[in-house]
């Protein structure tokens, strides 16, 4: 358990990928071709109409580094026009 001001996080079970629909297991896909760190799927949020569909996955973030640190993140894919990108480089750090 990992502690955060008042709150005692729970080990968090790994997401089943294959409960994914098409459209955010295509989102997905850009994630998982990043360098620089691995992503293991915490959690579908779901998605916000914009300019096309955002959608937001939470995340836990292994850096490629020495320490492999880890922390836990959200990220943001949006839908446009049938093609999906980052909407940010940097993540929204939740936790470490």
């Amino acid at each position: 358990m990992a502690k955060l001001g008042g709150y005692q996080f729970e080990k968090f079970e790994k997401f089943d990928k294959a409960k994914l629909k098409q459209r955010p297991a295509s989102a997905w896909s850009v994630v998982e071709g990043l360098t620089g760190a691995t992503f293991e799927l915490i959690m579908y949020c779901g998605v916000q109409v914009v300019r096309g569909l955002n959608h937001c996955f939470i995340a836990e973030e292994t850096l490629q580094t020495i320490d492999q640190r880890k922390r836990l993140v959200t990220v943001v894919v949006n839908e446009f026009n049938g093609k999906f990108e980052l909407v940010r480089d940097r993540f929204a750090v939740i936790y470490g």
